[in-house]
């Protein structure tokens, strides 16, 4: 049977090439938005990482802001914990938070996430090292909470003098 027909002139298209030409079309559409779809989730977890990238970097600035200008540093024997005073007198500790798996920032006794809630932090340990000056390390691995990127991790170090003003 041939559609659009008219009179005796047969020019058209039979229904099965319709049916021909729209499979290869929707299966092409398909392809074309399944790679979308994947470009769009590879840039949403590439963002995650990268915004996981600059917290950490944050949090170790800040750290090794406020460890470098402290006095009176006490590591604990088990790496995980440093606590020193700060600049203006209060008691200063850093440590990885059991409950949500962050680094903390504990003045006295109030204690206060640093990193996001979005990464894991593994393995922390900071050394502290009595030389003049005092010289202190810290590293751990970081890896993000998101699924697509949980295989994904990186070690993070890096080593802080004190400053004895």
């Amino acid at each position: 049977m041939h559609i659009f027909m008219t009179g005796d002139n047969k020019k058209g298209f039979t229904v099965i090439e319709l049916i021909v030409v729209l499979s290869v079309f929707s299966i092409i559409i398909a392809t074309v938005v399944g790679i979308f779809v994947s470009s769009l989730q590879t840039q949403r977890s590439a963002i995650s990482l990268v915004e996981a990238e600059d917290n950490i970097g944050l949090a170790l600035e800040q750290m090794a802001r406020e460890i470098r200008l402290g006095m009176n540093y006490m590591g604990s024997a088990d790496f995980k914990s440093l606590s020193f005073r700060n600049v203006i007198g209060e008691q200063i500790s850093y440590s990885v938070n059991n409950t949500t798996g962050q680094i903390q920032r504990c003045i006295n006794v109030s204690c206060q996430d640093i990193t996001p809630s979005n990464i894991n932090i593994e393995n922390f340990n900071i050394r502290y090292m009595k030389a003049q000056p005092a010289l202190i390390t810290i590293n751990f691995i970081i890896s993000s909470k998101d699924i697509r990127l949980k295989d994904i991790k990186y070690q993070i170090q890096t080593s802080v003098s004190g400053r004895n003003l």
